[in-house]
């Protein structure tokens, strides 16, 4: 029999909840025990105190950031017990990719990611993944191609988290909907503030956020408005601040009601 002091047992390391639990769904799904860190001082805590197979690394954190966090992480174990630590980011700029591996990580996957490239990269570095998938992710049917796109909401990105229901427990689609709604408000404030103040460096870290929870849910529009958004407070140019922020803010409602309809169907 299989014990839990048996199984591998994943870090997640991620500010985000949405992306905290639909990473920790997958993993589990996978035969994974999984602990969750917010920030790269707490994900170095965790691993000073416990014992990994592996580390999903976000890149972009309040506190330290992923970079830093293994950075130490290396600069302290030895050879014979170096962790995989792999990093997930919306971060897709020209370089990441390189300066995830100077860093130390193994390797580097793009949010939002297909589980098909999480696993296999989780498999390729730990050889861990359960050998058949679970029953829920056999049994999942593919979404519709013949239902037009929303320009805000990609619908199949939430469809995919069918597999990751669990019998007899509440909708897993309606729990991460209610988390990116609860978040909403107060993220897209924090964006506002940091507009009003042309502060540069906020602007860029509250569309990152956003657009990184907005991704995982399937809300596109206000992913692809974040993510312009952020290129221009990365480079510096606010020219455009008021007219993006805009753009964002004009896509909350819809997204809002494109979210609940989804939520209803179950």
């Amino acid at each position: 029999m299989t014990t839990i002091e048996d199984k591998p047992r994943a870090l997640i390391v991620d500010d985000n909840t949405v992306n905290q639990r639909v990473t920790v769904g997958f993993m589990r799904n996978w035969g994974f025990e999984t602990d969750v860190a917010g920030d790269g001082k707490a994900a170095i805590e965790a691993w000073e105190k416990g014992s990994y197979t592996i580390i999903l690394m976000d890149l972009d954190m309040p506190i330290m950031d992923g970079f830093e966090a293994t950075r130490n992480i290396r600069g302290r174990e030895d050879n014979e017990s170096r962790i995989p630590i792999v990093a997930i980011t919306a971060n897709v700029a020209p370089g990441t990719r390189e300066k995830v591996i100077a860093a130390g990580m193994d390797d580097f996957i793009s949010k939002p990611f297909k589980q098909e490239a999480l696993r296999d990269c989780v498999e390729n570095l730990t050889g861990c993944v359960s050998e058949e998938p679970s029953p829920k992710e056999r049994t999942v049917s593919p979404p519709s191609t013949g239902e037009k796109q929303s320009p805000v909401l990609d619908k199949s990105v939430l469809q995919s988290f069918a597999q990751l229901q669990e019998e007899g427990t509440p909708s897993i689609v309606s729990e991460l909907v209610g988390i990116y709604l609860d978040e909403l408000d107060a993220r897209l404030s924090t964006l506002k503030d940091a507009a009003e103040r042309s502060d540069s460096e906020a602007i860029r870290k509250a569309a990152h956020l956003l657009k990184g929870s907005s991704s995982s849910i399937g809300a596109v529009g206000i992913s692809e408005a974040c993510d312009s958004l952020e290129v221009s407070a990365t480079e510096g140019d606010l020219s455009r601040l008021n007219e993006q922020v805009e753009a964002i803010l004009s896509l909350s409602e819809p997204t809002v009601i494109a979210l609940r309809a989804v939520e209803k169907e179950g």
